[in-house]
């Protein structure tokens, strides 16, 4: 059984590509969250809106490949994105 040739370059694509990087608030974002913040701490703190921190939280889960803040956190620190007790 082989693979149709779009198939395969999109499968090489998501391989070779690098992952993709945090902007400057996602990495604000997950340094707070990594401090125990909740979503409206976290509002409050970078003067946003909830609304805006959960876009922020959907955005890193999908770059970090993630399904929730514990493994956001994890993942972020595992790259060296965010240290305990603080921002990189």
């Amino acid at each position: 059984m082989a693979l149709a040739p779009e198939v395969v370059g999109g499968l090489v694509h998501q391989v070779v590509s690098p992952e993709a990087e945090l902007t400057d608030r996602e990495i604000e974002v997950v340094t707070l969250l990594a401090q125990g913040l909740g979503n409206r701490a976290i509002a409050r703190s970078l003067f946003l809106g909830e609304a805006t921190v959960k876009t922020h939280l959907v955005r890193i889960y999908r770059k970090l490949g993630v399904e929730n803040r514990a493994a956001a956190v994890s993942e972020a620190l595992r790259r060296g994105l965010v240290e305990v007790g603080g921002p990189h």
